[in-house]
């Protein structure tokens, strides 16, 4: 999944969740609360934890798309770990040069054994 796909999948939750929320706690809160009094003194708190609900819910899902992030930065060092290892393990020279300028750009070890 791409960064900007990811974002919009973090987006749609968080916004899923605030639409559930607006339908559903004021219903709540008028289940709990039987006056105005009572309902208009419960409405901050009903905010507050909206607010330290949606912020636990943002940091998860962050986190988990860091923890996805940092795997795949795992795997692929991993890969080119395994690159490096059968590019230098190879026993002739291997040269990777700018096909445009013809500089060398990188040689396995065995290239750099033999020509420095």
């Amino acid at each position: 999944m791409s960064p900007l796909q990811r974002a919009w999948k973090i987006a749609g939750i968080y916004a899923g969740f605030g639409v559930l929320w607006i339908l559903l706690s004021d219903h709540l809160l008028g289940l709990l609360a039987t006056d105005p009094a009572s309902y208009a003194a419960l409405q901050p708190w009903k905010g507050s934890f909206y607010v330290v609900v949606t912020a636990l819910l943002v940091v998860t899902l962050a986190r988990r798309a860091f923890q996805e992030q940092q795997d795949l930065l795992r795997r692929s060092q991993e890969s080119e770990d395994r690159l490096r290892a059968i590019f230098d393990g190879v026993g002739d020279a291997i040269f990777l040069h700018d096909s445009r300028t013809g500089r060398i750009l990188q040689a396995n070890s065995t290239g750099e054994a033999l020509f420095g």
